[in-house]
């Protein structure tokens, strides 16, 4: 485990890494301690995957949108992603992932890394960024904690949490949704059958 605070104008960042000895994975925990801020957005854990460790021309990410099955989609060359990316001066982000269950991978048909937020803690909207960059590729992706457009402003004040895990994975995604539901063990949920608590789906 690592942990370290970043002193900054809004007030201590405080994050916290725990690596797992058994398991392909590393959890990122960051804490801010916020005065009354107001923020055009809130972005933590960016990750970005190495273009070297993936075959191109099997490069894809995939997450559950709403629905039961994963949705795969393939990066071929060519492709823009530009979620992050301010559409105007009062919009901050151009759109979002769904990621109904928590969480984003991407990788090839050998291995990947999935990225998935502790909706118990809070409620992070995947943002994902990707282009072909000189031969290789950039792929990355932001966890949003706010974003702002004409009709809202984000206000922030005390210490908010959130949690991410990086998980490694082999082409299948089985594990992935796995732990996954075991990190979002014990939300609490509302749908039009009534409440009710995760147990692991």
């Amino acid at each position: 485990m690592l942990a370290l605070e970043v002193p900054t104008s809004l007030g201590p960042w405080r994050k916290i890494y725990r690596a797992y000895h058994d398991r392909p994975r590393l959890d990122l925990l960051h804490e801010l301690h916020l005065r009354e801020v107001r923020l055009r957005s809130l972005r933590v854990a960016a990750v970005t995957w190495l273009p070297d460790a993936y075959r191109r021309a099997q490069l894809a990410f995939a997450t559950v949108n709403g629905g039961r099955d994963v949705e795969r989609f393939p990066l071929p060359p060519g492709t823009r992603i530009e979620q992050p990316r301010a559409p105007a001066p009062s919009v901050s982000a151009s759109s979002c992932l769904g990621a109904t269950e928590g969480w984003v991978a991407a990788g090839d048909d050998r291995a990947g890394v999935a990225v998935i937020g502790d909706r118990a803690q809070a409620a992070l909207a995947p943002l994902l960024e990707f282009q072909d960059a000189e031969g290789r590729f950039l792929l990355r992706l932001h966890q949003s904690a706010a974003e702002s457009d004409e009709t809202r402003a984000t206000f922030l004040r005390g210490v908010q949490s959130y949690r991410v895990a990086l998980v490694g994975h082999d082409g299948t995604l089985a594990g992935v949704r796995r732990t996954a539901r075991a990190i979002q063990r014990g939300l609490a949920y509302r749908t039009e059958q009534g409440v009710g608590l995760a147990a692991g789906l």
